[in-house]
């Protein structure tokens, strides 16, 4: 090979690694003129590739970047001690990441530009918790809250607020399964006490509101009717397991009249054996079913 035909070569192979060289994001360091500094990798005059950026105020973000934006894996630390690790996109926090705020509560799970939204877990610095669904910064969907004196839901949420069908445990060893709104009991639902009475009934605003039947453990019985927490009707009832009620594909135990032929005969109350149903003030001619109102206490009927 002649001299000439080596210095070609020889240039030519510069001239692509020259190429290369500048290609490819370079480390640098940046200060802006309004006090933010940057050091990191630079393509083109913008931030690309990895590198720290750290904000006048004290704001540092430490990790990815594509075409001068927080995008790929990071560590945004803010100067009031919020922390944030996980995925960005675009300049957001998008994706699967953890937050702790200034207080030291702690949330890791989906993020939606800037905001809990997916699945996750929250855990306050009180010892509370939330497992469940997020939507757009706020509790929504199915969900479990545990307090930290031993308290739990399970249910449905609504903006933050229980609100929906649920089961809340409480301290005390009772449990109530029903509807909720606004965090409280309203609708229809049973609460199981711990020496194993129970009240299957209506709540507004978390009181026992309008009629509900009322059991002991030994299965005596009573109908209730209640005005925001304020017992205002109790009636017995002597429930017959003998006679016989034709009415929906239920089963059924009367209380009044008499039983003509195992059949329930006159006027009285009908209650289903699964307690979800009361028929007050019924009219039955041999068993079936005359007249009489009806009160479900299924989660979610009203009376």
């Amino acid at each position: 090979m002649t001299m000439h035909k080596f210095l070609n070569h020889f240039l030519a192979l510069a001239l692509v690694l020259f190429s290369l060289y500048f290609s490819e994001a370079q480390a640098q360091r940046v200060v802006y003129a309004n006090g933010d500094k940057y050091e990191g990798d630079l393509l083109e005059g913008l931030r690309h590739g990895v590198g720290v950026y750290s904000w006048s105020n004290g704001d540092v973000y430490e990790g990815e970047f594509k075409a001068d934006q927080l995008n790929g894996e990071g560590v945004f630390k803010w100067s009031d001690g919020r922390l944030y690790e996980g995925e960005f996109v675009k300049g957001k926090r998008q994706g699967r990441g953890r937050y702790i705020n200034s207080l030291r509560d702690s949330y890791e799970g989906a993020f939606f530009a800037n905001r809990m939204h997916g699945s996750g877990k929250f855990v306050w610095a009180n010892g509370d918790s939330f497992v469940g669904n997020y939507l757009n910064g706020k509790k929504n969907g199915s969900g479990e809250f545990v307090w930290s004196n031993g308290e739990r839901y399970e249910g449905q949420f609504l903006d933050d607020d229980i609100s929906g069908t649920g089961i809340h445990y409480y301290a005390d060893g009772s449990y109530y399964t029903g509807s909720f709104a606004n965090n409280q009991r309203n609708g229809s639902g049973v609460l199981v006490l711990p020496d194993g009475g129970r009240f299957n009934g209506f709540y507004r605003d978390d009181q026992k509101h309008g009629y509900g039947l009322a059991y002991s453990l030994d299965r005596a019985g009573s109908l209730e009717y209640w005005e925001l927490g304020v017992l205002r009707i109790s009636k017995g009832l002597a429930l017959r397991e003998g006679c016989r009620v034709i009415h929906e594909d239920r089963n059924w135990l009367f209380s009044g009249g008499s039983c003509v032929n195992g059949l329930a005969h006159g006027k009285g109350d009908i209650v289903s054996v699964d307690h979800e149903k009361l028929i007050h003030g019924a009219v039955l001619v041999l068993g079936r079913l005359v007249e009489g109102q009806e009160i479900s206490f299924l989660a979610g009927d009203s009376k």
